[in-house]
């Protein structure tokens, strides 16, 4: 058999309340990002030896977090995503300039999303719903295949990034799947 790490995008239909708190969250994934990369950008020009590790990007979003009291109220392993995208992104561009130097991200985009990490070994779906950290039961709409897939005890489930396409609302489970 062999292990190979696949994402099955589901249709999920939240209430209104989670909604509103999934925007909340898309909003505040993008303010972190974009301050974290301002400040590592301002810091960079006076020391250009400043190496943007995850650790130290980190740091920086922690430092926010306790100023912007909202930051603090939202979903953490989001944020960290954020900033581990982030991370990446440098790490890309130093690893190869072809690549360019990361962008702040708009609002106009229009790619609202945000992704949660699940702890190893927790199940989260239950028939046809998905729980999730600070948003409670959310139900879903998938194939049967899928639903059969998604609900086998032993399956382990890396992460769920949560998509809004400006009409629905989908998400993205990130599992560990033997063929």
């Amino acid at each position: 058999m062999v292990e190979r790490i696949i994402g099955i995008k589901v249709r999920i239909k939240p209430t209104l309340e989670q909604i509103e708190e999934f925007h909340k969250n898309f909003g505040c994934v993008r303010k972190v990002y974009n301050l974290t990369l301002a400040e590592y950008n301002k810091l960079y020009k006076k020391d250009n030896s400043i190496k943007p590790t995850y650790t130290f990007l980190n740091s920086l979003m922690m430092k926010f977090k306790k100023s912007i009291p909202y930051l603090d109220a939202m979903e953490s392993t989001s944020l960290q995503q954020s900033i581990k995208d982030l991370s990446c992104a440098f790490g890309n561009f130093f690893k190869n300039p072809a690549h360019n130097l990361p962008t702040f991200h708009r609002k106009k985009d229009r790619k609202f999303s945000f992704r949660q990490t699940i702890p190893a070994n927790k199940k989260i779906i239950d028939k046809n719903t998905i729980s999730l950290r600070k948003y409670g039961k959310i139900p879903f709409q998938t194939s049967k295949e899928y639903r059969k897939l998604l609900n086998q005890p032993d399956l382990k489930i890396n992460n769920i990034t949560i998509k809004y396409d400006g009409i629905h609302y989908y998400a993205i489970i990130n599992i560990n799947y033997d063929t």
